[in-house]
């Protein structure tokens, strides 16, 4: 058998002291790359930039697009870099933007997503473009339900992005007789909206509350009340404030939802029935869990909604094109055809495929080109080890994760 291990936050860089894989000094790889170099079977392979679809050298690459490139075996031009080149004018002349926008003069649109530029799901320019659009277009009422980062940018940098933010909103206000443009809730990536594998519904309910009802369940959110933490607040970088001095030791990732509310302590941005719900984000493997949400009807379980207001939602992209989560999108999916399980598939070879539950969906949906379930049932196995929810706490006490249970298992499989 041949097995092809992917090694979770493991990559070639500089010899220094910020590089931990060099300062490990991992035995057992290092030798197995002596050896391949010995052999002449070594060669590195890029996984940031052009190389894996991404607009320039300048963007990091990520576990989406590196699965992709991999399991494809082909350069796939990534949504990152297709919604920067549909902003160009494309997205804005689309049959889609024309039905939003049409809708907007009489309902709300609602935009949610990660606050960054971090480039792995989402980019905040992508953000502002939409705001400058949607108020060139006449639409007079526009809320962002905006996530902090602190992953895929520093832990702290929060600050500058919901700067950006609020000056963008205040611009396009101004522009407009009778135009609002605010935030109406958020909270950290990951402790809300943005679940995935079904690892913790309870993340996805603290954001759909949060946007939907605009309340704030404390049987979930534990941190309200401790160290005058309140929840609800005037404005975001209000809420940052606040967050930041009640909450010292957590970082942008794992700050608690927020609501903003007026001066009676009302709700300013729920989402009600008719509004327009955007998903800016373009990853899918994060945006999954809160569209099925917002686009499933009542014989959904996962979590409880209370009352669900019928909306018509988009994606930047389809998050899941096999099952058509969500049914619209902002921006065209990028096709990804004659991937490697496709050609080991016809040629009549077995496979078997096993990860924790934090990427197992890397190891499946990704490297299949972006598709759900089996090629071919006859020929290939899926295996998920459960794994424990990405708490902080849990990250820190367990870094190695699930990997001696794959280890086993695939040990297993190969005897």
């Amino acid at each position: 058998p041949l097995c092809l291990l992917v090694l979770d936050g493991y990559g070639i860089y500089d010899e220094y002291e910020g590089n931990c894989a060099y300062l490990a000094n991992p035995e057992n790889i290092n030798g197995a790359i002596a050896q391949a170099k010995q052999k002449q079977l070594y060669v590195q392979l890029k996984a940031h930039g052009p190389a894996v679809g991404l607009p320039d050298e300048t963007d990091m690459g990520n576990s989406e697009v590196g699965h992709n490139a991999l399991g494809a075996g082909q350069i796939i031009a990534q949504g990152a870099k297709m919604v920067n080149d549909s902003m160009q004018g494309k997205l804005f002349e689309s049959k889609n933007w024309q039905t939003i926008t049409a809708a907007a003069k009489e309902k709300t649109v609602h935009l949610f997503g990660l606050l960054s530029d971090g480039g792995v799901h989402s980019n905040i320019t992508h953000l502002l473009t939409l705001l400058r659009k949607f108020a060139e277009a006449g639409c007079p009422n526009v809320r962002v339900h905006a996530l902090t980062d602190g992953r895929d940018v520093a832990g702290d940098s929060s600050p500058k992005y919901i700067k950006m933010l609020e000056d963008a909103l205040a611009q396009a206000e101004a522009s407009g007789s009778g135009f609002s443009y605010r935030v109406g809730s958020g909270g950290g990536r990951m402790y809300v909206t943005m679940d995935r594998y079904n690892s913790d519904w309870n993340i996805v309910k603290r954001g759909y509350d949060s946007m939907v009802h605009g309340k704030i369940d404390e049987s979930i959110v534990p941190e309200v009340g401790k160290n005058g933490y309140t929840g609800y607040y005037k404005s975001m970088s209000e809420w940052r404030e606040a967050v930041g001095a009640s909450f010292p030791d957590k970082s942008d990732q794992n700050y608690p939802p927020f609501v903003i509310v007026d001066a009676d302590g009302n709700p300013t941005g729920k989402i009600g029935d008719g509004d327009i719900v955007i998903n800016f984000n373009f990853r899918g493997d994060r945006a999954i869990e809160i569209s099925r949400a917002f686009i499933e009807g009542d014989d959904f379980k996962d979590m409880d909604r209370g009352v669900a207001p019928k909306v018509d939602y988009y994606g930047m992209l389809i998050y899941d094109n096999d099952v058509g989560i969500p049914k619209q999108s902002l921006v065209p999916n990028p096709e990804i055809h004659n991937v490697m399980s496709e050609y080991l598939v016809a040629s009549g070879v077995t496979m078997y495929a096993m990860s924790e539950t934090h990427k197992y969906g890397h190891m499946t949906f990704f490297w299949n080109g972006n598709r759900s379930g089996y090629l071919d049932t006859s020929l290939e196995k899926y295996e998920e080890i459960t794994s424990e929810p990405a708490t902080p706490e849990q990250i820190a006490k367990n870094p190695a994760m699930k990997a001696p249970e794959i280890a086993d298992a695939t040990k297993i499989k190969v005897d």
